[in-house]
């Protein structure tokens, strides 16, 4: 009956997975909910959500194949992105047009239309707009961050051409990889694209939890083997797949979305998964085992769970979105652990027993050998101990505190370098520095600024524009009524309506706004404006008093949305320590009411101890202390109160607790220990900073259970 129960819940969350896949998500910025300002937080949204592909390549001769496959891949929009519509201008000729041509017919309009009538007979001159009779519009200003050549028709900046495509809300990401792959095997073809760097996020993510769980749970399985010498001892696995199937699906019904990075760092908790069974076997060495044996160690199996589950729940408090997904996962992880260790365990196993391999009784002598001579030694041990503190302080007083949210992913290289020529070719644009400004001062803005270059490469949409439509449109009104200018065309050939006609188009055409253009260009106008504003963006700024005082006087803002999101990632950080700090007074309260005020105070001790030691450790080893350093010693030092309550369980012979807190420790270890092999900063970190401190707890664990034998 048991087994049905467990069954239906394996695929009633099992269900929940296939359900819900598409809550799952790789997106970097979705780690943390860091308070920014309203217009950092639309632009980092714009840029998530953007689905852009962009495409530069040496050699206008692959052109066709790079249309040819991205039509064949079926993963863009079916627009034709890569000829650029420059006809869309012709109603617009007059806000594109050519700076020089406005400041010659401002100062010398016989020239000006004297040039013009040339430029109409000039054999090998390419007009860029069908309806541009007085050629007002060149190539230079239709300068996007690329400038249109009109015998390819595609965008080109000074070294490549450029093709861009929208990607279809729906596209599959190894087929995009794919895509991306093939098309680097044409010469000197650079990619850029948000989905390109969420796809290998999502592909590195996948192999990584893939293969360290698997790492995880064929070292936690030698060693467990070793410890019980029994092959029955593997349907324990059947608690760990049980557990965390329900923990993905638990946490895919609760949560609105899951980053892969969670499931990455969740594959850790196979380690903790096993203690249960590990707790409850290690208790009953040598004894036939019987479902009821496992109400022996109920009380042990309910406080590691409180512990443990206590440590994760911390993460809650946390600003961090990704900490909560993180402790979300793991308590439903734990909680599954906990009630099949429990209720279905124990039957699977009946009447077995289990003992430990020669080996590991000869590893269990000599590890307990060396608490002996370091209890022993104590006072010389805690001597170097102390020393090697002091010596870290002097490092930890220079340590820079600030984060920086790159160190948090580790980008693929070739996607790095692609981003580097995207940025030398197109470098306005690619930056996370902006100012924000009204619609009708930017230029001025801009020009005040750049004056005593407190800004570089200055880059907004209005730039292309001119701000002299209203002047020119009478200049043209004057002149059409002006006979010596008609009579200029008049022998040339050209009829005197046909003439009225081109110059009526000039004279009517609507005046647009920036916005109005962008619109019409159906250009990605979220990059550009935001709540009727524009978006300026530089490549870098020089902050002072007189920088302050320009954006004060045209009531702008400057922002760089990536030094705020440090920032921060630094907030949480300090959030983090506080958390530990109130973690372990929580710890202390709970071990005080049930063990008494001086184990309580020992424990705690020790575990403080501990903590502040990982901390020196890392710094002497050049470790950053990160967000995920903190919480990896959050959670070791809650899972270490585990270990302690073994070493201070007198129902137990001393050797049972020594072989309790080992069984428990390596498995945590080994899992822990795995996500060390991650090539992600985040997941390293924290496997790391859990495995060390985990380590170090239980030796210390031992040594408490030893000192009364000393």
């Amino acid at each position: 009956m048991r087994a049905i129960v467990f069954g239906l819940i394996f695929i009633f969350f099992a269900g929940s997975i296939w359900q819900n896949t598409q809550k799952l998500n790789s997106d970097i910025f979705s780690l943390i909910d860091v308070k920014l300002n309203p217009y950092d937080e639309k632009i980092v949204q714009n840029y998530n959500s953007q689905n852009d592909f962009s495409i530069l390549f040496k050699d206008a001769n692959d052109k066709e194949h790079i249309i040819k496959s991205a039509k064949n891949s079926n993963l863009f929009i079916n627009r034709n992105l890569e000829d650029f519509n420059i006809n869309v201008l012709n109603k617009m000729s007059l806000a594109f047009m050519d700076k020089n041509k406005i400041n010659l017919i401002k100062n010398n309009q016989e020239l000006f239309f004297d040039n013009s009538i040339k430029d109409l007979f000039l054999p090998f001159k390419i007009k860029l707009l069908s309806d541009d009779f007085f050629g007002l519009v060149s190539t230079e200003n239709l300068n996007f961050g690329a400038k249109f050549d009109p015998k390819t028709k595609l965008l080109k900046t000074d070294n490549f051409y450029l093709i861009n495509y929208e990607l279809k809300p729906d596209y599959d990401y190894d087929k995009l990889l794919e895509f991306a792959k093939n098309l680097k095997k044409i010469d000197s073809v650079f990619l850029n694209s948000p989905a390109l760097y969420a796809a290998e996020a999502k592909k590195t993510a996948i192999t990584q939890s893939t293969y360290l769980g698997i790492i995880s749970t064929i070292l936690s399985g030698f060693f467990i083997f070793m410890i019980f010498r029994n092959i029955k001892v593997f349907y324990i696995l059947v608690v760990v797949i049980f557990s965390l199937v329900c923990a993905l699906g638990g946490t895919l019904l609760t949560l609105k979305s899951v980053n892969f990075l969670t499931i990455v760092i969740s594959t850790s908790l196979i380690g903790l998964i096993l203690d249960y069974g590990t707790h409850f076997l290690s208790a009953n060495m040598g004894k036939s085992i019987e479902p009821t044996s496992v109400k022996n160690v109920k009380t042990t199996l309910l406080s590691a769970f409180f512990i443990t589950s206590i440590g994760y729940a911390i993460f809650l408090f946390s600003p961090m979105k990704f900490l909560h997904e993180i402790a979300v996962f793991s308590i439903f992880a734990l909680s599954s652990a906990l009630l099949s260790s429990y209720f279905l365990f124990p039957n699977l196993i009946k009447n077995e027993r289990f003992t430990s391999h020669v080996g590991f009784d000869k590893f269990l002598n000599f590890y307990i050998n060396c608490c002996k001579f370091c209890l022993k030694y104590i006072k010389t041990v805690l001597a170097f101990v102390l020393v090697f503190m002091f010596i870290a302080l002097f490092k930890i007083v220079n340590l820079d505190f600030k984060d920086n949210i790159k160190n948090y992913s580790l980008a693929p290289q070739n996607l790095v370098d692609d981003s580097k020529v995207f940025m030398n070719e197109m470098s306005g644009f690619m930056t996370s520095k902006f100012i924000i400004v009204d619609e009708n001062s930017t230029s001025k803005l801009v020009a005040a600024l750049a004056k005593d270059r407190l800004i570089e490469n200055p880059f907004y949409f209005s730039l292309f524009l001119n701000d002299s439509s209203l002047q020119v449109k009478e200049i043209f009104k004057t002149a059409s009524k002006d006979p010596k200018i008609i009579s200029k065309y008049e022998n040339y050939g050209f009829d005197r309506r046909s003439l009225d006609a081109e110059f009526a188009k000039i004279i009517n055409q609507k005046i647009f706004s920036p916005r109005d253009i962008c619109d019409a260009l159906k250009a990605k106008c979220d990059n550009f404006f935001i709540d009727g504003k524009e978006i300026v963006y530089v490549s870098k700024a020089k902050i002072n008093g007189e920088f302050d005082g320009i954006l004060s006087e045209f009531n702008a803002t400057y922002s760089d949305y990536i030094s705020n999101l440090n920032s921060g990632f630094t907030a949480v950080k300090a959030n983090a320590v506080l958390l530990k700090l109130c973690g372990f007074g929580a710890a202390f309260v709970i071990l005080w009411l049930f063990l008494g005020f001086k184990k309580a105070l020992d424990i705690t001790t020790c575990i403080v101890f501990v903590s502040m030691f990982c901390v020196c450790l890392f710094v002497i080893l050049g470790l950053e202390i990160d967000i995920f350093v903190i919480f990896g010693l959050i959670l070791a030092t809650a899972v270490g109160i585990d270990y302690m309550l073994f070493a201070f369980n007198d129902r137990l012979v001393l050797k049972e607790r020594i072989l309790g807190i080992l069984a428990a420790s390596i498995t945590s270890i080994c899992s822990f220990g795995t996500l060390g092999l991650s090539s992600t900063n985040a997941v390293f970190s924290f496997g790391f900073s859990v495995s060390i401190a985990i380590l170090i707890i239980s030796f210390v664990a031992s040594m408490l259970a030893l000192r009364s034998e000393i």
